[in-house]
């Protein structure tokens, strides 16, 4: 099964944004495959879904297939030409020669 972790940066952006919006209880962000690639929206997790929490607040929600799909990673927060974005930074696979 896949690995995905939260950088320390993004589970502090990611808190106060669902804090200052008001999300109800049991609600969090949920990680979505799109066109225009991975993309947050608000949502309810179901039983199947992976959920990372911080201090039993929901964070990220994250769906079987789309977890495959990004396989072990750190979703973390970069700054990109002066603005902060949520970035997910694949984990290399160990190539130990033998």
């Amino acid at each position: 099964m896949p690995n995905i972790k939260l950088g320390k940066l993004a589970r502090r952006v990611l808190l106060e944004t669902i804090e200052k919006s008001g999300l109800d209880s049991g609600q969090g962000l949920r990680l979505t495959q799109s066109e225009e690639g991975l993309t947050l929206s608000i949502d309810n997790p179901s039983d199947t879904d992976r959920v990372i929490k911080d201090n039993n607040n929901l964070l990220i929600i994250i769906d079987r297939e789309v977890e495959k799909i990004i396989g072990d990673a750190v979703i973390d927060v970069t700054n990109v030409n002066g603005e902060f974005k949520l970035m997910i930074m694949k984990k290399q696979a160990d190539s130990n020669m033998h």
